[in-house]
């Protein structure tokens, strides 16, 4: 993030907490699936290892829409002058 105060001030909005908020929630399992996916490998299935594979990819092509999002409205308030 930018030293910029201004930029910092509109990170902190409601709406674009909501959104940090919601990108974490999507990453957190995402991380904790792909670090138990190499110690439980022996016991799974290759089914069950591909839909868990499947979900992580999902949920982290979900994390990079939603900071994608974020970035977005934030740089266009700033750059638009309405903070």
């Amino acid at each position: 993030m930018d030293n910029d105060p201004v930029k910092r001030k509109l990170y902190q909005t409601p709406t674009n907490l909501r959104l940090k908020r919601a990108a974490l929630c999507a990453i957190i399992p995402a991380i904790i699936m792909l670090a138990m996916l190499p110690f439980c490998a022996d016991n799974l299935s290759e089914t069950v290892q591909l839909i868990m594979r499947g979900c992580i990819g999902t949920l982290a092509i979900v994390f990079v829409v939603l900071c994608t999002i974020l970035v977005y409205r934030v740089n266009t308030q700033y750059i638009s002058g309405k903070h």
